[in-house]
C-alpha cells in the first residue's frame, strides 16, 4: 500500500471541510487518521416508483407500453405472480442492483394507469433495496433488455394505506388494492472486481483513498488520480462511488459501469462527470468508517 509516511493532500477540497465538520485535511495512506464527521445526505432513488404526473408542454414524447403473450410464468413468495414478457441478454438483475428502468403502473379494480415512465418518456434509475416489495422479490432473475409483468399483491405493494396524491388528494391506488407493473430493465451499474482484496468490506459511510480514472464510453479519460497522488473519496460526494464501493476490500480493483442516470448528481459540489454513462476504475488502498457521533 505504499510507505506509511506518505501524506496526502487535498487539493481544492477545503469545501468538504464546511460539510463533513472536523475531518482532517491529512492523512496517511497506512493508518489514515479520520476525526468524527456528521451525516451526509446522499441522494437516493425513493422507496416506490412515483405516481402519474400531468404532462406538460414540451416534455419528452410518451412511448408505447409493452404487451404481449409471456413467453414464462411463475409465482414467487406472497402471491407475487412474474411474467416475462422479454427476456433479456444483458447483466444479470439481483436484489441489490442499480437498475434503470421503464416501469407502467395499472390497477387492478378498473385498469387505470397511476404511475408510468412510458408516458414520461424518460427512464427511471432505481436502487433496487429501497424499491417497493413486490419490486424486490419480482424483478431479481431478469437481464438488462428484458421485460416483466408483476402482479403484485397489496400488501407487497402499497398496503392498507393504497396511494394518494399530495396535490389533490386523488385515489391512485385503494386500500388493500392489488396492482401491476410492467418493468422494462435498460441499463445497470455493472461492477467487475479485476482483483480482490483483504480485510474488511467498505460497508455504510466511509472515506477511500486510491488511484482512478473515469472514461466515457469511447475510452476517452474524464478524470483521473495516481497511486502517487491518490483521490480521498467521501461518502456522500458522488453517488456512483457510495453505490458501487460497497463490498470493496483494501487492495481490490473493481471495474464499474455507471448509467448516465446514476451519474446526474454531484453530492457535495465537486466536478466529477455527469449526465453520461461513464467506466470507472479504482483500486482501494486504503478505507476508512465514518464514525457518526450523535
Amino acid at each position: 500500500m505504499g510507505e506509511s509516511s506518505q501524506i496526502l493532500e487535498i487539493p481544492m477540497r477545503l469545501n468538504i471541510l464546511t460539510v463533513i465538520g472536523t475531518m482532517v485535511a491529512t492523512m496517511t495512506v497506512a493508518g489514515a487518521q479520520i476525526a468524527p464527521a456528521p451525516a451526509v445526505s446522499t441522494p437516493v432513488g425513493p422507496g416506490t416508483p412515483q405516481p402519474k404526473e400531468a404532462r406538460q408542454p414540451g416534455d419528452t414524447p410518451a412511448l408505447p407500453v409493452p404487451d404481449g403473450t409471456p413467453v414464462n410464468r411463475e409465482e414467487r413468495e406472497g402471491g407475487l405472480v412474474v411474467e416475462d414478457l422479454r427476456v433479456g441478454s444483458g447483466p444479470d438483475v439481483n436484489e441489490k442492483s442499480h437498475v434503470v428502468v421503464h416501469y407502467h403502473g395499472t390497477r387492478t379494480s378498473n385498469g387505470a394507469e397511476f404511475a408510468s415512465t412510458y408516458s414520461k418518456g424518460e427512464p427511471y434509475a432505481q436502487q433496487l433495496p429501497l424499491a417497493m416489495q413486490g419490486w424486490r422479490v419480482g424483478l431479481p432473475g431478469m437481464k438488462v433488455g428484458g421485460i416483466r409483468r408483476l402482479r403484485i399483491p397489496a400488501a407487497m405493494a402499497y398496503g392498507e394505506a393504497g396511494q394518494v396524491r399530495q396535490s389533490d388528494k386523488a385515489v391512485l391506488v385503494g386500500p388493500n388494492e392489488d396492482v401491476v407493473f410492467t418493468v422494462e430493465v435498460l441499463d445497470a451499474i455493472v461492477i467487475e472486481d479485476t482483483k480482490v482484496g483483504d480485510g474488511e468490506p467498505v460497508a455504510g459511510r466511509f472515506v477511500a483513498v486510491g488511484p482512478f480514472t473515469i472514461k466515457d464510453m469511447s475510452g476517452v479519460v474524464l478524470e483521473e488520480a495516481t497511486r502517487e497522488k491518490p483521490f480521498i473519496w467521501v461518502h456522500g460526494e458522488y453517488q456512483p462511488m457510495d453505490l458501487a464501493l460497497e463490498g470493496m476490500r483494501v487492495g481490490g480493483i473493481r471495474k464499474i459501469t455507471v448509467p448516465a442516470q446514476f451519474a446526474l448528481a454531484k453530492g457535495l459540489g465537486l466536478g466529477h462527470p455527469t449526465r453520461q454513462k461513464v467506466v470507472i476504475e479504482f483500486e482501494l488502498l486504503h478505507y476508512r468508517c465514518i464514525d457518526i457521533k450523535k
